[in-house]
């Protein structure tokens, strides 16, 4: 009875102050929610990477996504043997230790019995063959392998008759390769034995699978089964087993697990099981092993996986520094209403721990309400996430598969605990003070706060510091791809700029409360009551603004670092495949017959060899016909040959022919390319025929300078030029197609070059397209012209593949989602802050009204002092999101590898969106204040003479 007293007590509780127990409650259930979400989607990342790498491997070997094949080859070594019956106990021992280690079921098993090679030879006297040996046959018995093949000619499978020969049925393939027919007798003769008579075998049938596709094959059986005859267990028994003295020369051991109730989350222990059976399998079994299983890429899954979940908790700390905030702050509020009720109980006689209880309840029934709610919650944004494209811009797409197996429970036990300690500690501090002493405390308290808060700030710089001195070190961070393995993996790495935002938002709430001291002095100077009391106000209680202001710091910061870093992003990866593609649609253009395919792939080298020297008909068409075709803007020529300078060893060197006047109008160029521009190095070229630019590198090499004259040869297909003399004009440090230095391309004019050779030249043709332009239907109307173009390259679809990548996605949804979590419980946050603080002026409003201050006054006084807090906490927030993208934008580096990618990765700052936040978030913050000042207002708070802490 007394424990349903309390519990009834405890809800009554809740249910009183219904908007801060929903607080409370969705403050939980996010932080539940945000533990979920995150290894959930890593888990169905991973999980759907591991499928496509899986699928390929599926594709290229013939096998479900979970399959393990185990082995054993008693005929390998001498002494050792296999009977039949230890090969079905080594059947049935795997099956069992595969479901017990796994904890998955197995749907289908295969096992295979071979025996020794045998030679099979025709009959004497049979004249049909010229040769003595036909080829190799091994005796192959596979369990249940009846249900799986049908008889094309001959007896059934398994009706061996009154024969006293061996008997075995022959796959129809190898039957036809060697001419053989259903009915016919052949010698096996044994070549380890030549003294034993050859064994009589008749083809008693001639077989071929249902369904080659079907999953009981692990692999194609049309060549899994040449060179092998299919028997029965008893003709296994009665003729192959006493050849041999080892009893079976070789076992396999196939198995299939139902990978449909499968999760990643249990990656570990699918390594762990299939690692244990394995080396159970060497130590058990006569020259055993696993050569077959999803170890690999269970491996490498894990490791994106690990790196994956790195990466996104550690873009996701500035949300958990709010919701710690946001929690803090609530309790404290919490305990703060609180303290008279708590001070009645202790009074009527309640206990302390009679107290803690009714709290412990009610902390519980928030927790049973928030934690399938934060589950759910974590399961919507894991699939939220995966519509990202970018920063706060999602698309329509297939959505990702979550599922409740992938929960990490210990996650879900610990966001709950620090959700429980947040609640509670407050309250036990507070239950051990009576109304009296809680004043008395709460006045003395600040010296304490200020030191901890002091101590607290100089870890978090101190932290911060280190994280950005070791990321100086390592050079750069690329986050997509990042292996637990690299040496650029350290988690603290990874939480520097978050650990940067959680110092400069705290060391900016106690700056705002330095600054606003001397606005005290200042506003006694001020004539008006308003600009009085707000200033007065603010300088001399400007700390109770401290968590508001950290809160809007750290949300603002934290919005234009992630912005400024996936605009950094995003334009770095089209600058990438626009540098290393040069135009938006690239073709070789040939004459096939009408016969052949329309837009035929080859590789390069096949592409320019066969009909390189003579004239080809599709180089006749001219540039104005392709510009013709819809969506083309402009094309030009480009042609790419092999060269060498002269006396100088430079590997792997191409010259990049090109119309100067047509090739800046469809060449996508960047001005920190070069020191000049790519219309004045076109110039230059156009200033003298036998014009050459190098890459700076080289030119350094040589010791070149402009105006000097070097000799190139060049290759056009399998011909060598004659040294053509150039000169050189300019240099670049990148160029597009030059993909790094050890593939270092030149530049000359292609009328020069054409002129030198007799005109004997094949070229490339570059298009720059539409905005949204169709590149396949542009293909299919160049076919249309009678031109094949081939190794075609179209840029936008390679940029859309890469723009859904999964890591990628993965990131900007973790972005995006921190900072629209961050930016509501900042605005709840301050709400609820703003309402608890007018609450508990109350007394001092109702005062300055008996003194003659009208209410509009007061609203006026307040609304300066807001005022100048959003002022503040938006500036303060901006410059430090702005200073953590300097900081941190050119090691973050959203980029497949760490290393120095080409071309440069410029860090950018998103200024458009920057701006677009500021005045979201500021007139949210402002409306949001509005309604409260109303609020307040209509609950007639200034109205109210309290005396103490009583109305």
């Amino acid at each position: 009875m007394r424990f349903l007293a309390f519990l009834s007590l405890a809800g009554k509780r809740l249910k009183y102050r219904a908007g801060l127990t929903s607080l409370l409650i969705l403050s939980y259930a996010l932080t539940v929610g945000m533990v979920v979400c995150v290894p959930v989607f890593a888990d169905a990342i991973s999980k759907q990477v591991l499928q496509e790498e899986i699928e390929q491997k599926t594709k290229t070997q013939g096998c479900p996504p979970f399959a393990v094949r185990f082995y054993a080859m008693p005929g390998a070594n001498v002494g050792d043997k296999m009977s039949l019956e230890d090969a079905a106990y080594a059947r049935d021992w795997l099956r069992d230790a595969l479901v017990r280690e796994t904890g998955l079921p197995v749907k289908l098993v295969y096992t295979q019995k071979e025996g020794r090679v045998l030679y099979l030879q025709p009959k004497p006297g049979d004249t049909r063959y010229d040769r003595k040996i036909l080829g190799v046959a091994q005796p192959v018995l596979v369990e249940d392998i009846e249900q799986h093949i049908r008889i094309v000619a001959g007896d059934p499978f398994g009706e061996v008759g009154t024969s006293d020969q061996f008997v075995a049925w022959i796959e129809r393939k190898y039957a036809d390769s060697l001419a053989v027919q259903a009915g016919e007798s052949y010698d096996l003769s044994i070549p380890w034995h030549k003294e034993i008579e050859p064994l009589s075998v008749k083809i008693a049938g001639i077989w071929e699978p249902l369904d080659p596709h079907d999953p009981f094959w692990y692999e194609n059986p049309d060549a899994g089964f040449m060179d092998r005859l299919l028997t029965t267990e008893a003709q296994y028994r009665q003729y192959i087993l006493p050849l041999t003295p080892w009893q079976t020369y070789c076992n396999y051991w196939y198995y299939v697990l139902d990978d449909t109730r499968m999760s990643f989350g249990h990656a570990e222990r699918y390594i762990k099981a299939l690692e244990t059976i394995e080396r159970e399998v060497k130590k058990r079994l006569p020259t055993a092993g696993m050569d077959f299983s999803p170890l690999r890429e269970l491996k490498q899954g894990l490791q994106r996986k690990t790196s994956l979940l790195a990466v996104l908790f550690g873009f996701s700390l500035p949300l958990v520094g709010v919701l710690v905030c946001f929690m803090a702050s609530l309790s404290t509020m919490l305990v703060r209403l609180e303290r008279q009720e708590v001070a009645i109980f202790s009074s009527r006689g309640t206990g302390r721990l009679q107290v803690m209880g009714v709290m412990l309840l009610e902390t519980a029934m928030l927790l049973v309400l928030a934690i399938p709610l934060g589950i759910l919650s974590g399961l919507l944004l894991a699939r939220w996430m995966g519509y990202s494209q970018s920063f706060l811009k999602f698309v329509p797409r297939t959505p990702i598969q979550v599922h409740l197996a992938a929960l990490d429970w210990r996650l879900i036990g610990l966001a709950a605990g620090v959700n429980a300690l947040a609640r509670l500690v407050p309250s036990w501090s507070a239950t051990q003070f009576s109304i009296v002493a809680w004043e008395r405390w709460s006045a003395r308290r600040q010296g304490a706060l200020g030191v901890a808060r002091l101590l607290l700030m100089s870890l978090l710089v101190a932290a911060s510091a280190y994280a950005y001195y070791r990321l100086k070190r390592i050079g750069s961070l690329g986050l997509i791809g990042l292996k637990p393995s690299d040496p650029s993996f350290d988690p603290l790495l990874l939480f520097a700029p978050s650990l940067f935002l959680l110092a400069v938002a705290f060391l900016a709430s106690e700056l705002f409360a330095l600054l606003m001291r001397p606005l005290a002095w200042w506003g006694k100077l001020q004539s008006g009551a308003t600009g009085f009391l707000s200033l007065i106000s603010l300088g001399r209680e400007g700390g109770q603004y401290r968590t508001p202001v950290y809160l809007l710091v750290l949300c603002l910061g934290t919005g234009v670092l992630f912005a400024s870093l996936a605009k950094s992003a995003d334009t770095w990866l089209v600058d990438r495949w626009q540098y290393e593609y040069g135009a938006d649609l690239t073709f070789k253009p040939r004459d096939f017959p009408p016969d052949t395919s329309p837009i035929l792939q080859l590789s390069p080298s096949q592409a320019s060899t066969g009909q390189e020297m003579e004239e080809i008909r599709a180089l006749q068409v001219p540039l104005s016909e392709y510009e013709r075709i819809e969506g083309v803007r402009k094309a030009a020529r480009v042609a790419q040959y092999r060269a060498t300078i002269a006396a100088q060893r430079i590997p792997n060197l191409f010259l990049l022919a090109v119309d100067r006047l047509d090739f800046p109008q469809v060449c996508y160029y960047r001005a920190d390319y070069s020191a000049l521009s790519l219309g004045e190095l076109m110039n230059r070229l156009g200033s003298k025929p036998d014009g050459v630019l190098l890459p700076s590198f080289i030119a350094d090499r040589l010791q070149l300078h402009e105006g000097d004259q070097l000799p190139i040869q060049f290759r056009i297909g399998t011909d060598t030029s004659a040294p053509v003399q150039f000169t050189l004009v300019g240099t670049f440090d990148y160029f597009p197609t030059m993909l790094s230095e050890q593939r270092p391309v030149i530049i000359a004019n292609l009328d020069y070059i054409q002129m030198e050779t007799g005109g004997n030249l094949i070229w490339d043709i570059w298009l720059r397209l539409e905005p949204g332009a169709d590149g396949e239907r542009i293909l299919q109307d160049i076919t249309h012209m009678g031109v094949t173009p081939l190794s075609s390259k179209i840029l936008a679809p390679k940029i859309r593949r890469e723009q859904e990548r999964l890591e990628r996605v993965g990131i900007f949804g973790m972005l995006s989602i921190c900072f629209l979590a961050s930016a509501f419980l900042v605005g709840a946050g301050l709400v609820v802050y703003s309402l608890a603080s007018l609450l508990g002026r109350g007394f001092r409003f109702a005062v300055w009204q008996a003194l003659g201050l009208s209410r509009p006054e007061v609203f006026r006084v307040v609304s300066l002092e807001h005022l100048l807090m959003l002022l503040y906490g938006i500036v303060s927030g901006t410059a430090c999101g702005l200073l953590a993208a300097h900081l941190y934008g050119p090691y973050f580096r959203i980029t497949e590898n760490a290393q120095v990618p080409v071309p440069p990765f410029i860090s950018l700052i998103d200024w458009q969106r920057t701006l677009w936040m500021i005045l979201a978030v500021g007139s949210a913050l402002i409306l949001m204040q509005g309604g409260v000042l109303i609020h307040v207002a209509r609950m007639r708070v200034f109205e109210i003479l309290r005396l103490g802490t009583r109305e």
